[in-house]
């Protein structure tokens, strides 16, 4: 059998099934008392006869071969021992069969488990179904004698056969006949099938003259299939099982009913699953018609119980359709295995060369088809073969490579290479490295195989450390030490050298501010201090800011938003940032680190606001103070903290930093635009955000100028490029890209400054990656008409031909697409002719 597991679960099934393969007919002796020694006599009839053979028919054991011999010292413990002792002497057709036995307790199971285990699947021809359907029962006869806690038995079993020993001597000479004849060793296991198949078929004819004659048990048996070329079903079967076997095929044979009749026919392993075949039925039939079926498909075949239980269904899977038979192979379609045949190439002398050729046979697994003679092509596989050494055989590999039909078969063959003899080299080799602090060695070797010659040894003087240059392992803060390494340059040296870096001094921050009638500070403030005044009503309107004991590359840079002017050009390292003697207000600032102080550093701060106090910590360039409420800055605290560490206090009831128009109301503020507007009277107001009104409402002053920016948020990650453009349309002069030719942009006057000129309409627009993500809507309040409705993009917002003046605007900007802040009709009335 290919599958020895098969062969394991097959054994399980027959021992688990011994209550239902033996019939005891009678047992007798003295059993129950075992503590003497006693005579047991047991008498099994095989179930597959039990309607045709009685107790009488059976052959009776010789009694002086049931004679107890105690001395004996090939007791067993193992049931498999005693059935394979078992199962050679029914191969011998040997009619007593004794055993010697011993176990704690004697029991009639085990008379049968002994017997059972000499009937399983083993795979051989001659074992297993071949010799379970071919006697008739055995009687066994039991003496055991107890000796301290175990029973010494000796086991007599006489079995009746169907067949003599000469008669299966007969049925193996003709079985060597028959597979020669045929000419199947080597084909496939498909062709071994129906070539056996075929023969049985053929050669054999159903013995109707001896099937009702229940004397005549020879029918029974392959002997009568074989040699006398006449059987029933249980002989085509058990001939088929023998042939099949003795190929290398698996089988078994199964018993049932066939047409409601007593049957057997056979199952067998064809591509890692099995198929039912019916010799019987098929005999003698022009076309087959149960040969290599599936279950679904073998109709009228009933097995026997112990044939359907799951386990037998495990180790016997059946095919679940049936077998494709390969009638003949398509011309190029053969499905060769190649033979190789190995010749050593001789000089003229006679003498091998060590060269080999090769000649391949191409064998068909499905028809058999054969090429001969085809000639390989010989190389030699250096990288898998090994040279000889001078202590050890090497091996030479050839590869022979054929082709046939665009196809290439390949074969190998390894011949051995004798030991070769030292050849010195004359060059010392190196046997041991020299390290930094220990000598290496070297000395001469032979060439072959690599040895090193004795007495050539000689010392390599250690080379001593090669140190590489420092590396900083741990860079020093001001809390704590820092660490360098260098290590040893030398291959295969990991020594180091390790020193301790001192702490840095303590890096800070300094500040200080320019006060309201006070002027700037004599003393600068540190890391937290207040610089300013706090309850004096005073405003901040310059400041400086410097870095002290700095250890790292990078500057401080900072910028404050001052009245009326706006944001100012940013600055660093204790330039002043604000102005002085113009007695402005510092409204807010922005400050961060860059370098390499900002990846080791966070900068916090805040500022105290006129009516708000103290706000909350910005950090990091975040704005602090206010936009477009006009509040002054009257103090501020700076501290450096270290990358990621914990933000300081707070210092007002806040955690705002940056307050604008919109968000002093309760509203968000995204600080994206910021206008001012020259007001009739008040010149420049100061600067408004996001929608909130430039100019006044109900006072009846005109607009006579305006200056709008995106506005400069640090907060934000929405930063696009681009500018914001516009143009105004002015009293006495009209739209400015008609007087002056273009529109202002980014911060840049439209209007006039001076002139008391009212302005009455705008449009403005968005340019670049600006215009892209964003709309910009604005409103105008109007002489006489009051606030208009939004306008988009550069669409016209105000009056043309009225004469109206504008007093009041708004803008602001929208996600592109986004709703528009109000009602967009009548952004723009016009007076008609």
């Amino acid at each position: 059998m290919k599958a020895t597991w098969k062969r394991v679960i097959a054994l399980i099934l027959v021992l688990a099934m011994v209550q239902v393969q033996g019939i005891s007919v009678r047992a007798e002796g003295n059993e129950g008392n075992q503590n003497t020694s006693g005579m047991i006599t047991e008498t099994y009839i095989n179930p597959l006869y039990a309607d045709e053979i009685q107790e009488s028919d059976l052959v009776s054991p010789d009694e002086a071969s049931s004679i107890a011999t105690y001395a004996n010292e090939e007791y067993t413990d193992s049931v498999e021992e005693a059935g394979a002792k078992i199962r050679e002497g029914m191969k011998q057709r040997e009619e007593s069969i004794v055993i010697y036995f011993k176990a704690p307790e004697y029991s009639s199971e085990l008379t049968h488990n002994i017997a059972d285990q000499a009937l399983v699947h083993t795979g051989n021809p001659a074992e297993g179904d071949y010799l379970r359907w071919q006697y008739g029962g055995w009687k066994a006869s039991v003496s055991y004698k107890p000796e301290g806690d175990m029973k010494y038995m000796t086991i007599t079993y006489t079995y009746t056969y169907y067949t003599t020993s000469e008669q299966e001597t007969a049925v193996d000479e003709k079985v060597d006949e028959v597979l020669t004849d045929l000419e199947i060793t080597n084909k496939s296991d498909y062709q071994k099938i129906r070539a056996i198949y075929d023969y049985i078929c053929e050669h054999t004819v159903y013995d109707y003259d001896n099937l009702e004659d229940d004397e005549y048990k020879l029918k029974y048996t392959a002997y009568a299939a074989l040699i006398d070329g006449k059987a029933v079903c249980q002989g085509y079967a058990l001939l088929f099982y023998r042939l099949a076997l003795e190929l290398g095929v698996d089988s078994r044979l199964i018993s049932g009913t066939g047409n409601g009749g007593a049957h057997g026919w056979n199952i067998t392993e064809l591509n890692d699953v099995y198929y039912n075949l019916d010799t019987t039925w098929d005999a003698g039939e022009s076309e087959y018609s149960y040969f290599l079926k599936c279950d679904a498909n073998f109709g009228n075949h009933t097995r026997d119980d112990e044939y359907t239980t799951e386990d037998f269904y495990a180790s016997y899977p059946m095919a679940e359709e049936d077998y494709v038979i390969p009638e003949f192979c398509e011309p190029g379609k053969h499905d060769y295995k190649a033979k190789f045949v190995w010749t050593e190439v001789t000089d003229a002398d006679g003498n091998k060369t060590g060269e080999y050729t090769a000649t391949a046979t191409l064998t068909c697994t499905v028809c058999g088809d054969q090429v001969r003679g085809i000639q390989a092509e010989v190389i030699v596989d250096e990288g898998n073969s090994t040279p000889a050494t001078c202590e050890n055989k090497g091996e030479n590999r050839y590869i022979a490579t054929a082709t046939y039909e665009d196809k290439t078969y390949t074969d190998e063959k390894r011949v051995e290479v004798p030991i070769a003899d030292h050849t010195w080299e004359e060059e010392y080799r190196v046997d041991k490295e020299a390290t930094c602090e220990k000598a290496g060695s070297e000395s001469i070797h032979c060439s072959v195989c690599g040895t090193s010659k004795a007495g050539s040894e000689q010392e390599i003087p250690a080379t001593g450390h090669n140190f590489g240059e420092w590396v900083i392992k741990k860079e020093p803060t001001e809390k704590e030490e820092g660490l360098r390494e260098r290590v040893c340059q030398n291959q295969g040296c990991s020594k180091k050298e390790t020193e301790m870096i001192p702490k840095l001094a303590t890096a800070s921050v300094q500040y200080k501010t320019h006060i309201q009638t006070s002027g700037w500070e004599k003393e600068w403030k540190s890391d937290g201090e207040l610089s300013g005044t706090e309850g004096q009503a005073k405003r901040l309107e310059a400041i400086q800011i410097q870095l002290k004991d700095q250890k790292y590359s990078g500057d401080i840079v900072y910028k404050t938003h001052v009245q009326s002017s706006g944001w100012q050009d940013e600055v660093e390292n204790g330039i002043t940032s604000g102005t002085e003697g113009k007695a402005k207000r510092l409204e807010a600032i922005k400050i961060y680190l860059t370098g390499k102080m900002a990846d080791k550093y966070d900068i916090y701060y805040c500022v105290h606001a006129q009516t708000y106090g103290w706000l909350g910590w910005a950090k990091n360039g975040e704005y602090a103070g206010t936009a477009g409420l006009g509040k002054r800055l009257e103090a501020i605290e700076i501290v450096l903290v270290e990358k990621g560490g914990k933000a300081p206090e707070a210092v007002g009831n806040t955690d705002t930093a940056y307050v604008t128009a919109n968000s002093s109301s309760g509203e968000k503020s995204k600080n994206y635009v910021t206008y001012r507007t020259h007001v009739q009277t008040y010149s420049w107001q100061d600067w408004k955000y996001d929608g909130v009104m430039s100019g006044t409402e109900g006072e009846a002053k005109r607009l006579e100028g305006i200056e709008i920016n995106l506005a400069d948020n640090m907060n934000s990650d929405e930063k696009y490029e681009g500018d914001i453009e516009y143009q105004t349309h002015v009293q006495g002069y009209g739209w400015e890209e008609d007087w002056k030719g273009t529109w202002a942009k980014d911060g840049a006057l439209s209007g006039t400054e001076g002139e008391a000129r009212r302005l009455e309409a705008i449009c403005v627009r968005l340019t670049g990656e600006m215009a892209e993500h964003y709309d910009v809507y604005y409103r105008v309040h109007a002489q006489t008409f009051g606030w208009l409705g939004w306008a988009k993009n550069g669409k016209y917002a105000g009056t043309a031909g009225y004469g109206k003046r504008l007093e009041g605007i708004e803008i602001v900007l929208v996600e592109k697409n986004g709703k528009a802040p109000g009602d967009t009709a009548n952004a723009f009335k016009e007076k008609q002719d």
